[in-house]
């Protein structure tokens, strides 16, 4: 008897194509061309995974800018409706952060007339009953006109 290819079975069949030339050639892919693949899948995702984490972190730090500015401006209307530069309001919550928050007197440019700083520092607390601060958030240097001119 007399055995031919197409009698014999040898493992999983392969769909075999014709291409121009005549020549039988494999469906499929390699395997350099399946790890060139996975390589340029895993560089991708290394970089998307960087770009969203930098992207969090900036809009944390925006986040925070925002509620010390809120704090800040917070103060400063203090400052107006009592009318004195006495006013205190050494710590502020926006949003579940803690702010310090202090005023500088810098000069009187006119007669009656403050310039004053207001800055706002957040509270980190890392070890129990002690306050860090880290560098300030917020600043607004504007001009105060207390009701009393003897203020300083």
């Amino acid at each position: 008897m007399k055995v031919n290819a197409s009698t014999v079975e040898s493992g999983p069949k392969v769909k075999r194509f014709r291409s121009l030339s005549g020549h039988n050639h494999e469906c499929g892919f390699t395997l350099i061309e399946v790890m060139v693949a996975l390589l340029i899948v895993a560089i991708s995702l290394g970089a998307l995974s960087y770009g969203l984490g930098h992207s969090v972190s900036q809009e944390q730090k925006l986040t925070q800018r925002v509620m010390a500015t809120w704090a800040v401006q917070n103060h400063l209307t203090h400052l107006y409706l009592d009318d004195s530069m006495d006013f205190k309001m050494p710590k502020q919550s926006m949003l579940g952060q803690s702010f310090n928050t202090q005023v500088k007197a810098l000069g009187r440019p006119v007669p009656g007339v403050v310039q004053i700083d207001l800055i706002a520092n957040p509270v980190h607390s890392r070890v129990k009953g002690t306050l860090e601060e880290t560098s300030s958030s917020a600043r607004i240097r504007t001009i105060f006109v207390p009701s009393s001119n003897n203020e300083s």
